[in-house]
């Protein structure tokens, strides 16, 4: 899923979790294999959320059940580091 806001702080509300969606930027279950490489990984991403492509970068992120976002692991991204 992606942001409403670059610098948000939490994950999206119920009314963003909509209009995110609505955009084809919505919560989506990605698979990947434990010895994908951090191309692969970019490729994949992309693939299930094109708009990230002209949208500079991006990170993966993890929230708690008080919807507060933290990193999941640093860039770059791989297989056996997620």
């Amino acid at each position: 899923m992606c942001l409403m806001d670059k610098n948000a702080d939490k994950s999206p509300t119920p009314s963003e979790y909509r209009a995110l969606k609505a955009a084809n930027l919505g919560e989506k279950l990605l698979t990947f294999f434990s010895e994908c490489t951090s191309l692969e990984l970019d490729q994949k991403i992309k693939m299930e959320f094109p708009k990230l492509e002209n949208a500079g970068n991006y990170a993966l992120l993890s929230s708690d059940h008080r919807r507060e976002l933290t990193m999941a692991t640093e860039s770059p991204y791989t297989g056996p580091r997620l």
